[in-house]
């Protein structure tokens, strides 16, 4: 300013005399009371020029945004620096701006412990906040998608009358869930989705009624009656970047807070993951490698999942694999969360594990690449039957390389999980090489055609056999 003409005269009286305008961008006026709140709730994320690459960085993963790959320094000044006369400089400045100065120092601070973080790896996680131990206990269940959380739900909405009666708190409402249960039992509160507008960024509460979480908790964290209150979404674990710090670290002051995870091995989690999301006949036939929550895995796998619950309470990782296969889930969450002998034994454990093969899945693309989009939704409706009874193993449905990727950053995920949270995950499940696992087997598309073949009209019958040829000549287009 001074090299255009301005006369400014000198920097110390300058800078003695100058108000900085940083807190006029807020959405609120700014106070000594208020600021930690506003920039915990009113923002996805303030960055400093600093840590200019970490914060890009951050808030291009909140807003799903690619993140730069450079970032070039321009119009950089060639000047020697008194060090001793800046700081001298900088204690007026900081007297002059003291509001100002606690607003980026909080800032900074919060960039700098994730660049720390991200640097070591996560591999030494901040301690939890410690609170007594007779303290209430709330229990976030951040299963992932297809890794149970829908049949752990369904249990404790089983239960509802006897956790009660143990001290256990888990709302819901029955009509959001869809559950099957007597109109006489009436089960009025909010569902577990409209916690997420609470407790994460960029969400809204999805029932027709706003529920008001923080009178929720608070009257959870006062009842004499309650003592262990349970939230369980899947959208906890896959929305972790976006949570809202200043949430939990109320909570954590108050409760015990433990996040609870079930991991599945992800070649099989994403394929099932991607079986169910194929099945919608909205969702475009092309996907493989910009599936996203294939790209999000090979990214930041399960570690990063897990990294920004650390610095609010304990983390608790369970196999999903194991369990299912000694058919143990909902006993182990039961016995996880303090109350083993609630755990229902006449329903079945696994809801909601739809078991589309490879077969099944590749003809469904073929269907979407050749059916207009008016037609596709009644078409599924009437192949989906037969063709999601068949019982095939799909971990062979991507690519092989996209396979190894993911077994490579597996491995990464299980040395952190078990030198960090001390919990050994099975190893990955081999893969089947070559380009025939993108095709579907001519006696599959024969019996299916048998099937369906009286419920299809003469159009309808076209289209399927022309999605039959493609399905059966290969699929490599949608995984290339």
């Amino acid at each position: 300013m001074e090299r255009k003409g301005k006369g400014l005269g000198r920097l110390d009286e300058y800078l003695s005399s100058t108000k900085l305008n940083q807190l006029s961008h807020f959405p609120e006026v700014v106070t000594e009371e208020n600021y930690i709140d506003l920039i915990e709730n009113r923002f996805i994320w303030i960055g400093t020029t600093e840590t200019l690459a970490t914060s890009m960085e951050i808030i291009a993963d909140r807003l799903n945004r690619f993140v730069p790959t450079r970032l070039d320094r321009l119009n950089v000044s060639d000047r020697s620096v008194d060090e001793k006369r800046l700081d001298d400089y900088r204690e007026v400045f900081q007297k002059n701006n003291p509001l100002e100065y606690k607003v980026y120092r909080y800032v900074a601070e919060k960039n700098e412990a994730y660049q720390r973080n991200a640097s070591a790896g996560y591999s030494a996680p901040a301690s939890p906040p410690s609170v007594s131990t007779d303290a209430k206990k709330i229990t976030f269940h951040t299963g992932l998608p297809k890794a149970g959380t829908t049949s752990i739900q369904m249990a404790l909405m089983d239960t509802e009358q006897q956790h009660r009666a143990e001290g256990l708190f888990f709302p819901f409402d029955k009509t959001f869930f869809g559950t099957n249960l007597p109109s006489d039992r009436r089960i009025d509160l909010p569902p577990q989705t409209d916690a997420l507008a609470y407790l994460y960024h960029n969400f809204r509460p999805v029932s027709s009624s706003e529920f008001d979480w923080q009178k929720i908790f608070e009257d959870f964290l006062q009842s004499p009656d309650l003592d262990h209150a349970i939230i369980s979404h899947e959208l906890l674990s896959l929305e972790s970047r976006n949570l809202r710090p200043g949430v939990f670290n109320v909570l954590a002051r108050r409760a015990q807070l433990t996040f609870l995870l079930y991991l599945r091995e992800p070649a099989i989690w994403l394929t099932s993951l991607y079986a169910q999301i194929i099945h919608d006949p909205s969702v475009p036939a092309s996907t493989g490698r910009t599936f996203r929550p294939y790209a999000r895995y090979i990214d930041k796998g399960f570690e990063g999942v897990v990294a920004p619950f650390i610095p609010h309470g304990r983390i608790d990782v369970r196999s999903y694999d194991r369990l299912t296969s000694e058919n143990r889930l909902i006993e182990d969450f039961f016995e996880a969360v303090g109350a083993p002998g609630l755990a229902p034994i006449s329903r079945a454990h696994l809801h909601n594990s739809r078991r589309a093969g490879r077969n099944s899945i590749v003809f469904l693309l073929s269907l979407k690449e050749v059916v207009p989009p008016d037609h596709i939704a009644k078409l599924f409706h009437k192949v989906l039957g037969p063709a999601d009874r068949l019982d095939m193993t799909p971990r062979s449905l991507f690519s092989a390389d996209m396979v190894q990727a993911v077994a490579q950053r597996w491995e990464r995920d299980r040395e952190y999980f078990r030198e960090v949270h001390h919990v050994d995950l099975p190893p990955a499940t081999p893969s089947e090489a070559g380009p025939a696992h993108l095709c579907v087997d001519e006696a599959y598309v024969a019996e299916l055609r048998e099937e369906v073949h009286d419920d299809l009209s003469e159009l309808e019958r076209t289209w399927f056999d022309l999605a039959a040829r493609n399905a059966i000549g290969g699929w490599e287009n949608s995984f290339s």
